[in-house]
């Protein structure tokens, strides 16, 4: 029976690793990257390793694996966001160096890797979103809640004629699902009345709409009026109607252009950027376009990582949506 259990037990060891300093080889990468980066900018004829491939790409590829794994800190995404961009995201005073990654004339395999490292970045900030969704959604359903229990108390003590009640109660008798659908639909800019019960609160109200416009200016994206969606016939329509729904759209366009102006410095708080006022999105659309401009690729692999990486800085809300799903029997949230 002993020698069972001390093989047992002698087996279960050797199924757990050895213990690691992750964090110390975290230290030592980031010091090495920066050097390295440094000493890239002064254009050094013999590298080390041969080629600026063989610098850089394994430094580039242990600080992408630290990413995924969660090990890179807050501080340390700062600095690597300096390394790869420092006249975005460099600090005021900062003068190290001023030409980062994105400045220098890269190797195909180093274009690649900082492709995986741009993307797992967006993939960081699309976390933190789902979270700050998941938190106001905590929030809000149980304020919901809390009204819709007031409102019913309210009316149970009211004496309504039947047929009023029955209206009233309505909206308690729908199943959940039913009932968040409702209240999703406020995005299509109907009238409130219908997507809203009147005797809610407008703090609650005004909660929701504020946290989806909120969204919106994050992901970029531009508020349209239901108008624009319907699937309209030109020929059907005359002249003095396509100049009515051309100037709803410029109207539309022009507004959005105020707003997003307006609400820069607000934005800039929770978006990644320090210095120049841009954010990532911005940084990846520029550095992509160049790329693809200044050089001929011939890596079909960066080509589609490039594609990937460009297309999902316009895919903001459908990588919300993919990522932010309950369970197959619930409601899921179409923002």
């Amino acid at each position: 029976m002993l020698i069972v259990i001390f093989k047992v037990d002698r087996e279960r060891k050797l199924l757990v690793p050895p213990p690691f300093n992750v964090s110390s080889l975290k230290e030592y990468i980031m010091t090495s990257l920066t050097d390295a980066i440094e000493k890239s900018s002064r254009h050094l004829r013999d590298p080390t390793g041969g080629t600026y491939a063989n610098w850089l790409v394994p430094l580039l590829q242990l600080v992408d694996a630290f990413l995924v794994m969660g090990t890179l800190e807050v501080n340390d995404i700062q600095q690597l966001l300096r390394l790869i961009d420092p006249t975005s995201f460099g600090l005021e005073n900062e003068e190290n160096f001023t030409e980062g990654l994105l400045e220098m004339t890269l190797d195909e395999p180093v274009k690649l890797q900082l492709c995986h490292i741009l993307q797992h970045l967006c993939d960081y900030q699309l976390q933190y979103r789902i979270e700050s969704l998941i938190t106001f959604s905590e929030e809000f359903v149980g304020r919901l809640q809390a009204d819709q229990k007031r409102r019913y108390q309210v009316l149970k003590e009211s004496s309504l004629p039947p047929a009023l009640m029955a209206k009233k109660t309505r909206e308690f008798r729908c199943p959940p699902k039913d009932q968040m659908q409702a209240l999703l639909n406020f995005k299509n800019d109907l009238n409130e009345t219908i997507v809203f019960n009147e005797d809610i609160e407008e703090e609650i109200k005004n909660m929701l709409k504020i946290f989806h416009s909120n969204l919106l200016v994050l992901q970029q994206v531009v508020e349209t009026r239901p108008v624009i969606y319907q699937q309209l016939n030109v020929n059907e329509i005359d002249r003095s109607e396509q100049i009515s729904l051309f100037s709803r759209l410029l109207e539309i366009l022009i507004r959005h252009a105020i707003k997003q102006k307006q609400e820069e410095n607000i934005i800039i708080e929770k978006q990644l950027t320090l210095k120049s006022g841009k954010t990532l999105c911005d940084v990846i659309k520029e550095t992509v376009i160049k790329w693809g401009r200044i050089t001929h690729i011939n890596d079909p692999n960066l080509i589609r990582e490039m594609f990937k990486l460009i297309y999902n800085q316009y895919d903001g809300i459908q990588r919300v949506n993919t990522s932010f799903i309950f369970l197959a029997k619930s409601l899921f949230l179409s923002y």
